[in-house]
Order: C-alpha cells, then sequence, then structure tokens
C-alpha cells in the first residue's frame, strides 16, 4: 500500500515540476515559497504590518500577534521535533531514483512528511480568516499557493503537503475553539471583523 502511494505520488510530482510549468511559475513559486526569508519581508513587510496592527487595534492587535505566534510555534514544532521524526520520510530532492527526474536545483534538508511550509501557513491563514472573516478566501488561496509551490519545486510530494495543510487548518481551528475563544471573546475582535 505505501509503495503504491509513493508511486502515485513521485507520479504527481513529476507532472507538476516537468509538465505544467514555465519560466515565471520558476520564479514565482521560488519567491513565494522562500518569502518568510526575503528582505523586504522579514525587516520591513512583517513587522510594518505586526506595528500597524498594534497601533491600529492596540490591545486587540497585541492579541491577534501573540495567537499568531502561538499557533505557529505549535505547529511548527510539534511537526519539526514529533511528527517529521516519527515518519522520517525522504524528501523528493534526498532520494536519488526522484532526485534525478526533478527539474529544478532545491535542496531543502530533513524529513518530508509532512510540509512545514503548508502546516505552518495553513495554520496562520486559519486565524487570519477567524479574526478577518471577509478575506478568509484570499487567505487560504494565499496558504494553498505557498503548499502548491513546494509541490511545483519539487520538494515535497503531494500527500506531504496536503497532510501538512490539514494538520495546520485542524491545529489551529482547535486553538481558536479551546484557547483564543477563551482568552479573546469574539467581542474583541468585532472591531478587526469586516
Amino acid at each position: 500500500m505505501l509503495e503504491m502511494l509513493q508511486s502515485i505520488d513521485v507520479v504527481i510530482l513529476q507532472v507538476f515540476n516537468q509538465t505544467l510549468t514555465h519560466p515565471w511559475l520558476d520564479v514565482f513559486f521560488a519567491f513565494v515559497t522562500n518569502l518568510h526569508k526575503q528582505w523586504v519581508f522579514k525587516y520591513l513587510f512583517f513587522p510594518v504590518l505586526l506595528i500597524f496592527w498594534i497601533y491600529r487595534y492596540r490591545i486587540s492587535g497585541v492579541k491577534l500577534v501573540l495567537m499568531l505566534a502561538v499557533v505557529v510555534g505549535v505547529t511548527d514544532n510539534l511537526n519539526y521535533r514529533v511528527i517529521k521524526p516519527t515518519f522520517n520520510r525522504t524528501r523528493p530532492n534526498l532520494d536519488p531514483e526522484v532526485h534525478s527526474v526533478l527539474r529544478l536545483s532545491f535542496h531543502p534538508r530533513g524529513a518530508s512528511f509532512p510540509s512545514n511550509h503548508s502546516m505552518n501557513t495553513f495554520a496562520l491563514m486559519t486565524v487570519l480568516a477567524w479574526v478577518f472573516s471577509a478575506y478568509r478566501w484570499w487567505f487560504f488561496l494565499y496558504a494553498g499557493v505557498v503548499a502548491f509551490s513546494r509541490l511545483y519545486l519539487g520538494v515535497h510530494y503531494l500527500t506531504d503537503v496536503i497532510v501538512g495543510g490539514l494538520l495546520g487548518y485542524l491545529l489551529a481551528t482547535l486553538m481558536i475553539r479551546f484557547l483564543f475563544s477563551k482568552w479573546c471573546s469574539p467581542e474583541v475582535f468585532r472591531s478587526l471583523r469586516t
């Protein structure tokens, strides 16, 4: 069963990494997948956004920033320290047979299953969708693009990004229901919702 799933994952990876490609998409998905590492995002856009939230929404903005920090801290650590070591699936770019047919040369290390990018992004976007409900589809569209970028670039299999996204969404939903909604009543965020 696992061998069949692996074979299907490899075929799907080859379709997205070799067939449905374009030079502009290569640049776009490389940028999207590494957005958190981009200087402009890390040192300009993200800090300005956090300052804006805190300035505009005061204590609610601080609570939002803390919720985002908690959700990504939980999902990232759980995945990196517990789930990935448990399954220890080899990344496509580290598997000699699969790597030989990959088109782009990205070389992340570590286990493949599930995708940290997918898990963290879906968790963050779930919290933002809860707070800014009018824009929820844009948040989930962005999370989907990030997840797809991992497949397009050949650093994860389809099952890695799907399971990562589902786990991120599930964990964030549980935190919203059992932690954040108790800590911050819906009235606190009424001014944030549009």
